[in-house]
């Protein structure tokens, strides 16, 4: 596809636009399909060409027919055409090419390495791993997953090597190590992340999705969310996150926001297939061709077309070829996020059971680790953004991570607006008064599971509740006196806490709070399937529990402050 034949796609509608959205280096010169229209030639025309100066690409579902009609004209697959589906593993790291050229060596023998070889080596035999390497000198001369184990002198002075970092604690460390002895990034060396993630598999899912909402979600072209191993997602609403975009420790800023991953994952909110956000936290794509949407709380307007209102009153979802607007395919993220959400330190100076065990704070070596791609966003995005969001991970307050962010009073001059998402027990008017005075516009999300002493010291473990209600009294007189613009609480509903919902309302309206929101627990994996259906007022088909049902009959949770199981755009 690089040298110089033209290009022609056969097939129409929806397929050849999103193809096209993330393959858009591609030049097209015409298209064909099955039958002539206003933007396609019938195929025929295809007869009039030279076979050697021309390439076909099939975007069609069902592609059978279109095959047969190139092959009696004499194309030949793989020669003169392919199906699109055929490309798509070239959004994937080409490992197995660079096999076919090169000794490849796994560095690292850690639990890193082990899932690395369970769930890539394994599964992909023709990728011949010769062995691994560890700068333990206990460990030469044995064997992991059947594969010698070596010393980096062993490997380094050979040629014809490439080397799979399989390693996040001492990534930075080995690559420093590889560049001294002039390995070049990309070519001889790659991190284990960038060769697992898999955007073929991504493009796959989103182009044999079925569309189902006429809406655009801005987010992805607008905010970025740093997550936990400074991989980038666009909100907490992206599921199976660990699995999106290179960390950050081991890739630039600019190269992870312009990925093909992050291309694939705006195209579902282009096609409106949404494929990769979760229904279960985002309301968008939970009420998409079912019910009215409510979409009150996101912070971007929105409109329904004809369109999208024919389609919530359906029962069945529309077809896979069904293209809302084509406009829409034009939309492209801007060069760097408005906004950007750190949350990727889990340190924090509770231990919620839905959460944790027990109190966590980052070691010396993960703090290195943390502290190294914290100086990546404080040199390649930070200065850009106009809205930092900390932090959706751990405490705001009790980390040296978040707490370096939010006091930074170089860049505070250029980033104006904060939010702030934090268990409030470690914001103490001191702590807010620092706050006030680096940042103009001051948004401030608490979290709090219960209305009484009790209750809240048993479901955010190792609060102090008497403390944390003089802190909110505190925040109330700043709401009050203009200097929080927008102050809202979070309550997540549990068996134990579930009776205490009205009066949490009372509270924190005490508290003048713009938005009380009431969400559902989730399983972190601290609950067996058992112990979470006890705790859970949704049952398995994610329907209310009666006693619940009773509870939220209460005129109270008709006031405007209040969002019953509603996402929060924080």
């Amino acid at each position: 596809m690089e040298d110089n034949r033209k290009i022609v796609i056969y097939g129409s509608g929806r397929y050849p636009k999103d193809f096209l959205y993330v393959f858009d280096k591609i030049q097209v010169s015409y298209y064909v399909d099955d039958k002539a229209g206003d933007t396609v030639e019938q195929y025929h025309v295809l007869e009039k060409e030279k076979k050697s100066e021309v390439f076909v690409i099939i975007c069609k579902y069902d592609e059978k027919a279109a095959r047969t009609n190139l092959e009696q004209m004499g194309f030949q697959r793989g020669t003169n055409y392919v199906s699109a589906s055929e490309l798509f593993q070239e959004l994937d790291f080409p490992i197995k090419a660079i096999s076919k050229k090169k000794e490849i060596y796994v560095w690292g023998t850690g639990d890193i390495s082990h899932r690395f070889f369970e769930e890539f080596v394994i599964k992909n035999p023709d990728v011949e791993i010769l062995g691994c390497i560890d700068s333990d000198l206990g460990k030469r001369g044995k064997t992991f997953f059947r594969r010698p184990i070596y010393m980096p002198d062993d490997i380094l002075k050979k040629d014809n090597v490439f080397f799979i970092i399989a390693s996040n604690l001492y990534y930075s460390e080995i690559k420093k190590n590889l560049l001294q002895y002039g390995k070049r990034e990309g070519e001889d060396f790659v991190s284990s992340c960038v060769i697992h993630q898999k955007a073929s598999w991504m493009m796959r899912e989103t182009i044999y999705d079925v569309p189902r909402l006429d809406y655009v979600c801005p987010k992805a072209f607008r905010d970025v969310a740093v997550m936990p191993e400074g991989r980038l997602s666009v909100c907490a609403g992206v599921r199976d996150v660990e699995n999106y975009n290179v960390p950050l420790y081991c890739s630039d800023f600019s190269q992870a926001w312009h990925s093909n991953i992050m291309k694939i994952l705006r195209l579902s909110m282009i096609n409106g297939t949404y494929s990769f956000c979760d229904a279960k936290k985002c309301d968008l794509k939970q009420g998409c061709g079912r019910q009215i949407l409510d979409t009150d709380e996101c912070h971007y307007s929105m409109h329904y077309s004809k369109e999208q209102l024919a389609l919530i009153s359906q029962e069945d979802a529309l077809s896979k070829d069904h293209v809302f607007h084509e406009e829409n395919y034009s939309i492209r993220e801007k060069e760097y996020p408005d906004a950007a959400m750190v949350s990727f330190d889990k340190t924090c100076n509770l231990h919620c059971p839905s959460c944790r065990e027990k109190v966590y704070a980052a070691g010396k070596r993960k703090k290195e680790e943390l502290l190294e791609f914290t100086d990546k966003l404080e040199k390649q995005l930070l200065p850009y953004v106009n809205r930092i969001k900390v932090a959706g991970d751990g405490e705001a307050f009790a980390s040296e991570i978040y707490r370096n962010i939010i006091f930074n009073s170089q860049r505070s001059k250029k980033i104006h607006e904060i939010g702030i998402l934090s268990n409030g027990t470690l914001l103490t008017p001191s702590q807010f008064d620092k706050v006030s005075e680096l940042y103009s516009s001051i948004k401030i999300f608490i979290s709090m599971d219960g209305c009484t002493s009790e209750t809240a010291q048993k479901l955010r473990a190792g609060a102090d509740f008497e403390r944390w209600k003089d802190n909110m009294r505190y925040l109330a007189k700043q709401r009050e006196a203009g200097k929080i613009d927008f102050f809202a609480f979070n309550f997540v509903v549990q068996r134990d806490n579930y009776l205490e919902m009205p009066g949490y309302v009372k509270m924190c309206l005490g508290f003048h709070a713009d938005e009380i929101k009431f969400s559902k627990i989730f399983n972190w994996g601290n609950y067996t399937a058992e112990e979470f259906d006890r705790v859970s007022m949704f049952d398995e088909n994610d329907r209310m529990r009666e006693e619940l049902a009773e509870v939220v009959k209460d005129e109270i949770f008709g006031r405007k402050e209040v969002r019953l199981f509603k996402w929060i755009d924080w």
